[in-house]
Formats: structure tokens, C-alpha cells, sequence
């Protein structure tokens, strides 16, 4: 169970897995039964946060060393700003606050900034960006951007009834999963490297983030795969509101209605594989643009799952905006040895033959095929079907294609 996050003003103790937090807002009203306090007195304000919301789980626990300063703007109905507040240690209290009951506010936060915010209008704060490469590439590991922002309008302070706004990491969590158990027979793939791709180098404090400048995320390769299949690998990246595909019904469907300027932004998965099949050999690439079947929105502070199923002959017969098989070599699928009886009149030791083979399909990248004899005090056979006959008897002279030798065809060869 997390544990309630409290910064006041001389005590900080944080315990919590969670990255969302939550303002609690207290302030003084006349209200019957306390203290009276006449509408537009000062009166203070104070700031807690506890536990609630969705989050992003980061590989690095919420401690105090996580929220470590705070900046905090409250406005008025017409969006004049009222007051505001710098907390370089993060222990957020505004003592000299004028209260009007019967008046709702606009709240902004940001934690960890790292400096005090000039900004006066709320203008300025939507205008907020926060980002850039070296920011980009701290988001590989899940430990960078530690960046919180929230707010909340229409807001009425009450001593009696708290108002609680959520804080949110600027970041999402990407989850990929792989299922190869719907393969085909004789289908093997391999996952060498997954990619996150056209992940926002900044993001809106304030606002819905849709980029429009985007970079190559985090990559994952080698050994670091192996659980690909049972907890997944994780990637962390910037908000992107890139919104609906018109129509779309699935992940497929949605990449092939996307035009080439939103394929050019929105944000997706890379899947650089090896394939062996009886057919198909090389390398294919799979892409998986992240959001839901029928959008293109990958959320802050929350967390998305993507499980690919790779089933049956796992596309790769199929060239398409989420397939790329062009690098897929064909295989030969069928052998034919010309002749298939060679018969020797007796004595004749020493003769010779050549036979020869027929590789289908006429693209097959590898057509080296390999020969052998059965037994070769009858006959023997060298790489190129060069048979000579050595004694009586009869053998069989094999030819095996080299790529698949499961594929092999022979010629019976009897000399009297």
C-alpha cells in the first residue's frame, strides 16, 4: 500500500511508488463553528500532496529528492493572477493569501523546474515547454524527466472540503510484449532489436502535447530481449496527441489510413526480426504506431501495453506500411534431378555421366546444392553431378540443396 506523500513547511518524508501526486488545497472561510475570518482576509494556504491518480511507474522510487522545488500560480475568473509562489526546498505554504469565498481560482503547478518561473499570465504557463535531446535520451532508462505539472480551473477554497488536482509526470511508459505461440510450423522468428520511433523532443506543460519536431527514442537489443515474451520490455517517452484516425479498427488498419505527414509524427514501435521459414529467409521489420485501434494518442503518466501476436506465416508475404519484408530472401522450395535412372552396360568401369538439377522457385536466393553417393565402390559423384562409375552394384547419387537440406532429390545409378 503507498504511503502518504507530505511536504509542509519544515518536514519533507516521502514513501510511495508513485509518480502521479495530488495537491490537497486548505484555506480559511467564514464558515459557522470556526474561527471567523471575514471574506477577504488574509488567510493562509497550504499545500499537501497524497497519494491517488494514474501513474508511470519509473525504475526510480518517489522520494524527497524527486520533488525538489516547486513552483505554484493561483488566478482569478478573468485570469489575472492573484498570487505566486517559488519553493526552492518544495515546502509550499502561502501565508498572506486573500480569500474571496464565493470566487473560484485557476491552479498551476510545476515541480522540479529547477528555478523560479517568471511567468505572470496564463498565457505564458500554456506557452510552457519543457524537453530537448539531452532530455530525450534520459528517457531511454526511465529516470529522466522528472518533471511534474498540473492544474485545475474553477477551483473554490474551502477550509471544510479540500480541492485536490493531480500532478503529472510528463512522460509515459510503453510496455511491448511479443506472442509467437500462433506461428506456423516450420515458421521461426527472432527479435534482435525493438525501437522506439518519432517520440516528441519536447512537451506542453499545460496543455495536450501534439508534436510536430520528434526524434528516435530508446532502443532495446541483444540479451535485454529475453523476457520479450513473458514481462516485456519498456520504453518511457514524451506525451503525444497526435488524436483520431478517422475509421480505423485496428493497429493495421489505422497505420495504413494515416497519410505520410502524420505517419511522419506519430509515434510507434520498431521491430527488427530474423525469419526462417521453409519458403522465406532475412531479416523483416514490423511497426506498431502506439496508441489505441483507433487513435494515435500516447498519454503522460500512464502506462500502455502493446502485444504483438505474430501469427502463421508471420506477413511474410506481405509488404505493407506495418510489414517491411523487402529484405526477405525466397528459398528453394522444390528440387528436380534429371535423369532420375542411369543404367551402365556391364564392364564398362570408369564410364561417366553428368546430371543435373532443376531449382525452383527460379528467385531463390541460394542454389548451391550439395552431392554425395551412396556408395562409392559403385559409382562416385563430385560438386558439379560429375558421375563415374567405379564397380559393379547399384547406389544412389543424392543432391541436397545447400540452404534447406531437407530438400533433396537422387538418381539411381546400376552398372553390371
Amino acid at each position: 500500500m503507498a504511503k502518504k506523500i507530505i511536504l509542509q513547511q519544515k518536514m519533507k518524508s516521502v514513501t510511495t511508488l508513485l509518480c502521479a501526486a495530488l495537491f490537497l488545497f486548505t484555506a480559511c472561510t467564514d464558515i459557522p463553528g470556526n474561527s471567523p475570518v471575514q471574506q477577504g482576509e488574509p488567510c493562509p494556504l497550504r499545500i499537501k500532496f497524497v497519494e491517488g491518480g494514474p501513474y508511470t511507474k519509473a525504475e526510480t522510487l518517489i522520494n524527497e529528492s524527486l520533488i525538489e522545488d516547486m513552483n505554484v500560480f493561483i488566478f482569478s475568473p478573468d485570469k489575472a493572477l492573484v498570487i505566486r509562489g517559488y519553493f526552492p526546498d518544495g515546502n509550499v505554504s502561502f501565508e498572506e493569501f486573500v480569500l474571496s469565498a464565493k470566487t473560484s481560482y485557476s491552479i498551476y503547478a510545476v515541480a522540479n523546474w529547477g528555478e523560479e518561473l517568471e511567468c505572470a499570465t496564463v498565457g505564458e504557463l500554456e506557452s510552457l515547454e519543457y524537453g530537448g535531446d539531452d532530455d530525450l535520451a534520459s528517457l531511454q532508462n526511465g529516470k529522466g524527466a522528472r518533471i511534474f505539472s498540473g492544474k485545475q480551473e474553477n477551483v473554490y477554497l474551502s477550509f471544510n472540503e479540500p480541492v485536490i488536482m493531480e500532478l503529472k509526470r510528463l512522460v509515459g511508459k510503453v510496455n511491448v510484449k511479443c506472442n509467437f505461440s500462433s506461428l506456423a510450423s516450420g515458421v521461426e522468428l527472432a527479435v534482435n532489436k525493438v525501437s522506439l520511433k518519432n517520440v516528441p523532443v519536447e512537451v506542453a506543460l499545460f496543455k495536450d502535447n501534439v508534436a510536430s519536431e520528434v526524434g528516435d527514442g530508446g532502443s532495446i537489443e541483444g540479451d535485454a530481449l529475453r523476457g520479450i515474451s513473458n514481462d516485456g520490455v519498456e520504453f518511457y517517452m514524451f506525451e503525444n496527441m497526435q488524436g483520431y484516425v478517422a475509421g480505423a479498427s485496428g493497429n493495421k488498419d489505422k497505420a495504413n489510413r494515416l497519410d505520410e505527414g502524420s505517419r511522419s509524427v506519430c509515434s510507434y514501435m520498431e521491430m527488427e526480426c530474423s525469419l526462417l521459414s521453409k519458403s522465406k529467409r532475412g531479416e523483416i521489420i514490423y511497426r506498431f504506431y502506439l496508441g489505441g485501434k483507433a487513435d494515435c494518442n500516447v498519454l503522460r503518466n500512464t502506462s500502455q501495453t502493446v502485444t504483438v501476436n505474430f501469427i502463421g506465416e508471420a506477413s511474410q508475404k506481405e509488404n505493407s506500411v506495418s510489414v517491411d519484408n523487402s529484405a526477405l530472401l525466397d528459398r528453394v522450395t522444390e528440387m528436380r534431378l534429371y535423369p532420375s535412372v542411369i543404367s551402365f552396360a556391364p564392364g564398362n568401369f570408369g564410364k561417366t555421366y553428368q546430371c543435373w538439377v532443376e531449382l525452383l522457385p527460379a528467385t531463390a536466393y541460394d542454389k548451391s546444392v550439395t552431392w554425395s553417393s551412396s556408395d562409392e565402390n559403385v559409382a562416385t559423384v563430385d560438386q558439379t553431378g560429375f558421375i563415374r562409375t567405379v564397380g559393379v552394384g547399384e547406389c544412389s547419387i543424392w543432391a541436397h540443396c545447400q540452404d534447406n537440406p531437407s530438400i533433396g532429390e537422387r538418381c539411381i545409378v546400376q552398372v553390371r
